[in-house]
């Protein structure tokens, strides 16, 4: 339980599919400590607004620092896992940002204590990704041997 060591907060890949593949974690981590499964906005239990404005890294981020504030959680370890480890550099990233503004005299929000962090398989290198989807995109769009693209609209 989170009494006998701080909980991991594991924060799923994606965006758009559920935490439930990050579920085998607990077989290596209970009962010595308990995790949190995070499903993201418009992902697994999590409400699924139709306005996509509200789908930011920014408001993901908000949301985690509720989300751990509504729980009651101030120490823990985190887990990002690919986009998941995108928003967990986010995550610490703003923390950083507030705790810098915090010691410059303005206030702070921040209330929690990330212990550490594991950011597995996460893109290192955004504009990077991005070309590479925008190449494979192409290549795929290209028709086959048939005349027919790999790819649908």
């Amino acid at each position: 339980s989170s009494r006998q060591a701080a909980p991991i907060l594991a924060l799923h890949g994606g965006p758009s599919i559920d935490s439930s593949y990050l579920y085998h974690l607990e077989d290596v981590v209970e009962p010595v400590r308990s995790i949190v499964f995070y499903d993201q906005l418009g992902c697994g239990r999590s409400d699924e607004p139709k306005d996509v404005s509200l789908y930011s890294i920014e408001d993901s981020v908000r949301d985690l620092k509720a989300l751990l504030k509504k729980l009651g959680v101030r120490r823990f370890h985190l887990y990002g896992q690919s986009y998941g480890g995108i928003l967990a550099f986010e995550y610490m990233k703003s923390v950083a940002m507030e705790s810098s503004t915090d010691d410059a005299g303005g206030s702070s929000d921040v209330e929690c204590e990330c212990l550490s962090a594991i950011l597995s398989s996460a893109p290192t290198n955004i504009a990077e990704l991005e070309k590479d989807f925008v190449r494979l995109y192409e290549e795929l769009s290209q028709p086959d041997a048939e005349g027919s693209a790999n790819v649908s609209d």
